[in-house]
């Protein structure tokens, strides 16, 4: 099951509802000292409608790809969140 089967399915919804409103708040608590708090909360809010959209959840997927034989749980993570930032960062360019 590849990243987007799994936050599809019911399980991985709760998953994702989670890991939005940490982005969110990350990223609000991120830029709030350079923006200002209504600006930091938009920008926050436009951060997460991204992450949520289907083209970026289907972008990360084929990024991502399949667990490599061998990879632990925790090295997928990691390299999940990776891969996660770089195409954050590519798209917010």
């Amino acid at each position: 099951m590849n990243i987007l089967e799994y936050l599809v399915s019911r399980s991985g919804s709760t998953v994702l509802n989670r890991t939005l409103n940490g982005v969110e708040s990350a990223v609000n608590v991120a830029t709030i000292g350079s923006l200002g708090e209504s600006k930091a909360g938009k920008f926050a809010h436009d951060v997460r409608a991204l992450v949520s959209s289907d083209e970026f959840v289907t972008q990360l997927s084929e990024d991502i790809g399949e667990p490599i034989p061998a990879e632990t749980e925790d090295e997928y993570v990691e390299r999940a969140k990776q891969k996660m930032r770089d195409l954050l960062m590519a798209k917010l360019k």
